[in-house]
């Protein structure tokens, strides 16, 4: 009786705190009813859960047998992963999903499946054979609360290895070793993906390259029947395995400009979010485990070698090494105590070290700036060489304790 009323009340706005709330949003209002018109869930991939949006970032460690991944994983963490074995021969034989948790422990597949809080609902397809080498290892650690590491069996070679762990090749064991409902539901997707590939080839084939692209596109929707039929005799393919064409020729024009709406207007409005929660993360991103080795004091590896040996020495930590650089010094003639850039230049070069390297080293070792070494400037230059000829890094700016001892009082009032 007063639906002219309700036509005329303004909507409040909702609220949106977080990216990923708004993302989730937009999907379930604007997105998700189009895949459900038009079926492409049947036809593509499953529609998004909450465990989609709300879980942590993952992270798929890949590679052979033995070469360290379970061990990159437990460096990172600090800490062993439950469930997990490290030796020299393949250990891994099982897809681990280290994840955070209030309490140790381990989760079986089958029970991961049908959790709703984890996004692995969509794995149920692959059947017993991958759940059975499929768990996720829950521990409560710092690291994990920011992402989630997925620890994977080594890639190997040969048949008889590939058939001996049965978390490889899972579209081949799928079909052969996981029982007859199993392998009617892996040829499914195998079909459905068959049959969606000739029919995203063939009309890729008929559209134009430059022009005329809408009417064209228009003419292949009314035209679906025949082109399906086509498809079928050419491929021999059953009219069963054929999406619906009514479905996929019917438009729901307010679906779609809901659709064309989020993609033009709601996704930028969370763009502001977005920045904002960029300037509210911890520095550093990911805390704890390793990713904490910059805040451990004297425990950082490398603090007191490289160019930062001999930080806490009184003495200047070139002086036990410069009776050898003074005879090298000596030997390329200075001229009046100093050698000069040319001279410099030409053993600075036979290091083999690339010039731009060389330049940064003179750049740290012509304290006083006059473009010539004295034999404390050469003795800090060959240092410098050394550290670096040794894998360390260069400082940006000359440490207070690598400056030599009789221009430290120069430098400091120079400062």
């Amino acid at each position: 009786m007063f639906s002219w009323m309700r036509k005329n009340e303004k909507k409040t706005p909702e609220v949106i705190h977080t990216v990923t709330e708004g993302l989730k949003n937009l999907y379930k209002k604007k997105l998700l009813p189009v895949e459900e018109f038009y079926r492409f869930h049947d036809f593509h991939s499953p529609a998004l859960e909450d465990a989609d949006f709300d879980n942590k970032p993952m992270v798929l460690v890949v590679g052979q047998y033995s070469t360290g991944k379970t061990t990159f994983i437990k460096y990172l963490l600090e800490e062993d992963i439950p469930g997990s074995r490290i030796g020299p021969e393949p250990t891994t034989d099982s897809f681990i999903a280290v994840m955070h948790g209030e309490t140790e422990g381990i989760i079986p597949g089958n029970a991961l499946i049908v959790d709703p809080k984890k996004p692995f609902r969509k794995l149920n397809p692959f059947g017993n054979t991958f759940l059975n080498r499929f768990m996720c290892a829950q521990l409560p650690n710092q690291v994990l609360e920011s992402i989630s590491l997925i620890d994977t069996p080594g890639i190997l070679s040969g048949a008889k290895q590939r058939v001996c762990r049965g978390a490889h090749n899972l579209t081949r064991q799928i079909p052969e070793c996981g029982g007859e409902t199993e392998a009617q539901m892996g040829l499914s997707h195998f079909l459905k993906d068959t049959v969606h590939a000739h029919i995203i080839s063939h009309l890729k084939k008929e559209m134009p390259s430059v022009f005329g692209k809408d009417n064209k596109k228009k003419h292949l929707i009314a035209k679906l029947p025949v082109i399906f039929a086509k498809i079928q005799l050419e491929h021999h393919i059953s009219p069963g395995d054929f999406p619906d064409c009514g479905k996929m020729q019917a438009r729901k024009p307010r679906l779609l400009d809901g659709l064309d709406e989020m993609l033009t207007s709601d996704i930028a409005k969370l763009m502001p979010l977005l920045r904002q929660e960029e300037l509210e993360m911890p520095e550093g991103g990911v805390q704890g485990g390793a990713f904490d080795g910059t805040h451990n004091g004297p425990f950082v590896e490398g603090l007191a070698e490289g160019a930062y040996e001999g930080a806490d020495d009184e003495d200047w930590v070139v002086t036990k090494d410069k009776p050898k650089y003074d005879e090298i010094f000596y030997n390329l003639s200075p001229l009046d105590g100093k050698l000069s850039g040319t001279k410099a230049k030409s053993w600075m070069v036979a290091t083999k070290l690339p010039n731009s390297v060389l330049g940064k080293i003179w750049k740290l070792s012509d304290v006083d700036r006059d473009g010539m070494l004295d034999d404390e400037e050469f003795a800090l230059a060959s240092h410098l060489i050394e550290v670096k000829l040794e894998g360390h890094g260069l400082p940006a700016d000359l440490p207070r304790h690598l400056v030599p001892p009789s221009k430290r009082r120069q430098k400091g009032s120079a400062e």
